[in-house]
């Protein structure tokens, strides 16, 4: 599903991935974990295309993440991608931030098959009774839930978390991991996850790679990396 080979990228004098070799696998939850400045959410980027990279090559779905704005362009629809921060526009209500891609797209939000495409995934989210509130009457929790109806309302194949849940309170983090899992379940989505907690390694991700200073230094099953851990990963740990 996600092929990515020999993959090297700098900022400047500054080498952030190392040459990066990952497989991930069509419907896995995939998690890249490591502490910041590891080069996780550059190694993201670069998957859909945000950020260009140096060398190797990148592949999702058999087609190649290339500087070509035409292709780069059709690649990302089938790539949602949710953020820390929400990324929600505050001038709009829950219905209009869900609807915005649609918009990007050129598809009319207020067809009778894009309101219940939209009332859909509001109700897989658990807000369809916030459809018309604005952002600023959200908890943090439910913001993300709209940002993860929003990242779904084009059927993507791939479902992009960047730290997604650093900014929530464990109990909120524990609720946004399950709906994840159900996302995952009930879409057969493909879901790649950066994080440095844990927990979400520990409840979601099927295969995790740890990165250090943009290099791979290990990659498995979460309870093969953890049960016997490396001294890096130890160090992680704390």
């Amino acid at each position: 599903m996600i092929d990515l080979v020999n993959v090297r990228k700098s900022f400047g004098d500054l080498e952030v991935l190392k040459d990066i070799n990952i497989h991930i696998n069509d419907g896995e939850i995939y998690g890249i974990i490591g502490q910041s400045g590891a080069g996780k959410s550059t190694l993201l980027r670069c998957i859909n295309g945000l950020e260009s990279y140096d060398s190797g090559s990148i592949i999702v779905d058999d087609k190649p993440v290339t500087r070509n704005k035409k292709e780069l362009r059709e690649l990302r629809k089938d790539m949602g991608m949710i953020f820390q921060n929400f990324n929600l526009l505050s001038r709009l209500d829950v219905y209009e931030n869900v609807a915005l891609p649609m918009k990007f797209w050129g598809i009319d939000p207020k067809t009778p098959e894009s309101k219940a495409k939209i009332e859909n995934l509001l109700n897989l989210v658990g807000l369809k009774d916030k459809m018309h509130a604005r952002p600023s009457e959200l908890s943090g929790g439910q913001m993300q839930r709209v940002a993860i109806a929003r990242a779904l309302i084009n059927d993507p194949k791939v479902l992009l978390c960047d730290e997604a849940t650093s900014a929530l309170d464990p109990r909120i983090t524990k609720e946004i991991l399950a709906l994840l899992q159900k996302v995952h379940d009930e879409l057969g989505i493909t879901i790649v996850v950066v994080t440095h907690q844990m927990e979400v390694v520990k409840q979601l991700c099927e295969r995790v790679a740890f990165l250090k200073h943009g290099v791979v230094l290990a990659e498995g099953k979460p309870e093969e990396l953890f049960v016997h851990p490396s001294d890096d990963i130890k160090k992680f740990l704390g």
